[in-house]
């Protein structure tokens, strides 16, 4: 039956069918044996599978509280590894374990049995493997990582160690795998001095492409700007660290090379503030071709303003192309002042030298954004190539200086925006504007409480001028400065267009 099927297709057969189905396969086609085990043992999530291959009368199990504990009950001997290392461990490339929530576990003297019987040898039970996640592992297997992951490992997440013991043992990993090309340490409450040892000692980072930690010291910094491949790096509980130069003031700008392959860069900080001297280690001639900054507090119009001009400063226009600044967006948590400062309107004419923009998102909850009709007429002649523009104000009542003649202005300037979320005064729409540009792709429009007076003229102009259009989000619905008449009126002409 099978006979004639390609034996390259038979691998994408198989692994679209779920465990009892493949197992089922594998029993009942010669042809699918070999790669069915493949695909059955590529990825596991538990030491079980190894476990049950090896003889039963090597260990006592005893319950624990949600599962069982192995323990040595007998001399392990090289024999005992052979049915496992000849026709199993060589198929495994993914090894997943929280060995926190196992419900099957090893006692340490098992551990320390299996690493004697198999010599040390780094990764003599996963001689193949790729990857490895090794969430919360807790208790003394961690000590014992070595004996799972070989010097061939590509990919490797860990917790952060408990204890100089765990360190010892991911100090050794670090040194002997040489061909790591991500690295993930997910614990946010990780030693710093660790993770400053384990970067800029013990790891062999030469080919180190993608890596993820909760924050690095100026020192660990400066060694992770010589990794000649590092392309994406994610810092997602970065603490402050001192500026170069202080803001505002005539800036320093390196002149050496620095991160020579970053294209990606992701930071999650308290403050805004404790940014700036990460942004400013750049060199404005690097790679950079995204930036995510997100912060938990609100910002201040100072801090915003100066983050601003210092990605203008240090960021590359010949390949900067995604910028997202988030800043708290627990919008309950700001208060619109009694008595407000109307020249505190942040600025963002730096960011307009970046012609190669596809994506701009920035949100505000606390200020509002300057608009003039310079600034307008900047953006679209600046960001002609932007396809997803989010600016997020204030919920305030304050009426916006943007109208619906400026939005025109933007997408005549911006034919590839398919996404916007801009606040807009929309209450002087007659709805029988005429285009002037070509039917406009736009197909989403965030409103955020935008003042609007007709919604049946405001739909007309809608489809006139954005016929793609098939989103209409109400950003800030159960805002308290939200206007249950303004988005009523909002959610109309949604219902006019036939729109979510």
């Amino acid at each position: 039956m099978f006979d004639s099927v390609s034996p390259d297709i038979i691998p994408l057969i198989l692994q679209n069918l779920d465990r009892k189905s493949l197992l089922a396969a594998i029993l009942t086609e010669r042809r699918f044996a070999e790669p069915g085990l493949n695909q059955l043992w590529r990825d596991i999530d538990s030491f079980q599978p190894l476990v049950s291959c090896l003889p039963g009368d090597l260990f006592i199990v005893r319950p624990f509280p949600g599962g069982r504990l192995y323990d040595l009950k007998r001399p392990v001997e090289l024999s005992d590894f052979r049915r496992y290392r000849d026709q199993y461990a060589f198929r495994i490339r993914t090894l997943r374990v929280n060995y926190a929530a196992a419900t099957m576990k090893m006692t340490g003297e098992l551990l320390l049995a299996l690493h004697f019987a198999t010599s040390h040898i780094p990764g003599a039970l996963f001689p193949r493997l790729r990857e490895v996640r090794w969430a919360s592992p807790g208790g003394s297997v961690s000590s014992h990582l070595p004996l799972f992951l070989p010097p061939t490992l590509s990919s490797l997440l860990f917790y952060g160690p408990q204890g100089p013991l765990q360190e010892t043992s991911l100090h050794v990993i670090a040194q002997r795998v040489t061909s790591l090309q991500s690295l993930c340490i997910s614990s946010p409450d990780a030693n710093p001095l660790f993770i400053e040892k384990f970067i800029t000692k013990s790891l062999q980072g030469h080919n180190l492409q993608k890596l993820e930690m909760p924050y690095a010291s100026m020192v660990t910094l400066q060694h992770l700007s010589t990794l000649p491949q590092l392309e994406a790096m994610h810092l997602f509980e970065q603490f402050s660290l001192p500026c170069i130069y202080p803001p505002g003031e005539p800036p320093i700008l390196p002149t050496e090379d620095r991160f020579p392959a970053l294209k990606a860069l992701e930071i999650r900080a308290e403050r805004l503030s404790d940014l700036l001297g990460i942004i400013q280690f750049f060199p404005p001639r690097n790679c950079l071709q995204s930036l995510s900054i997100d912060t938990d507090e609100l910002a201040t119009f100072t801090e915003i303003q100066d983050v601003i001009s210092t990605i203008a400063l240090h960021l590359n226009p010949s390949t900067f192309q995604n910028l997202n600044l988030v800043t708290n967006t627990n919008r309950d948590g700001y208060n619109e002042p009694l008595d407000r400062t109307p020249d505190e309107l942040v600025d963002i004419s730096p960011l307009f030298r970046f012609g190669l923009l596809r994506t701009c998102r920035l949100e505000l909850p606390s200020h509002d954004i300057s608009f003039s009709q310079d600034h307008i007429t900047q953006m679209a002649t600046s960001w002609t190539r932007m396809e997803a523009l989010i600016l997020q104000e204030a919920v305030s009542t304050r009426t916006p200086t943007l109208d619906h003649r400026g939005i025109v202005e933007l997408l005549a300037g911006m034919p590839a925006l398919r996404e916007v979320c801009l606040r807009f005064d929309a209450s002087r729409i007659q709805g029988n504007e005429t285009p002037t540009f070509a039917p406009h792709g736009l197909s989403s429009m965030t409103i955020c409480q935008s003042p609007i007076q007709s919604p049946s003229r405001v739909a007309q102009f809608l489809a006139a001028h954005c016929p793609s259009l098939r989103k209409l989000p109400r950003a800030y619905v159960e805002h308290k400065y939200a206007a249950p008449l303004v988005m009523d009126r909002w959610i109309e002409v949604a219902r006019l267009l036939a729109l979510r």
